[in-house]
């Protein structure tokens, strides 16, 4: 009782400091909490309230920018295989048999994921009751969850990066290709594909196909 009574208390105190709603600067600091594990990831992000504000445009995504020479775009999430082609929402080239400036794309959406995942890895290797299923209610689960949160978020404002905190991070990996893109999410990728293979382009990024 005195751990949930904690908890609890722990993420209405310090939510508005840790986790604050994001403007259009913060964007780096979100969490979305109450979803069962065995759900995919598509499924937990469209059922999710981050989702439904997207949706019905209530929440402070910043406006369109070009990025290069390129047109205006929309800033968007970076997800695998697993979500649906959208607006605001980037996913790989599907297929095995893909031209070169596909497969870069691909490689390049893999590299924005990468920090994604380990930031995952990190909440999991510093808070090791993440390591294992919560043997606990629902409601106190979502608590244990968010304070986790809350106090990570408190603690690497706090003391800063710690290398061995990245170690032995492990990401999480569902595959469930879902949704319908729309035509301006498939220009988006391919205005993005065409950047990378010209102005946008890095050097090792062939090597890696």
């Amino acid at each position: 009782m005195i751990v949930k009574e904690t908890c609890q208390l722990i993420w209405n105190r310090l939510k508005a400091i840790c986790i604050p709603e994001p403007t259009r600067d913060m964007w780096n600091e979100i969490a979305n909490i109450g979803c069962y594990g065995k759900a995919s990831d598509s499924t937990i992000f469209t059922e999710s309230e981050l989702f439904k504000r997207i949706e019905d445009k209530s929440i402070n995504i910043p406006p369109e920018r070009p990025v290069g020479n390129c047109p205006a775009l929309n800033y968007s999430f970076v997800g695998d295989e697993a979500f649906g082609l959208s607006d605001h929402m980037l996913r790989p080239y599907a297929g095995r048999h893909l031209s070169s400036d596909k497969k870069i794309f691909n490689y390049r959406l893999s590299r924005a994921r990468r920090c994604i995942e380990c930031a995952f890895g990190l909440l999991s290797n510093k808070w090791r009751i993440l390591h294992r299923p919560l043997n606990t209610s629902i409601k106190f689960s979502e608590d244990i969850v968010k304070t986790c949160c809350i106090l990570h978020n408190f603690v690497r404002k706090r003391d800063g990066y710690n290398f061995k905190h990245t170690l032995n991070v492990v990401g999480f990996e569902n595959v469930e290709d879902t949704g319908i893109p729309t035509l301006r999410s498939c220009t988006t990728r391919d205005i993005l594909k065409d950047y990378f293979m010209n102005e946008g382009s890095i050097p090792w990024q062939e090597n890696r196909m």
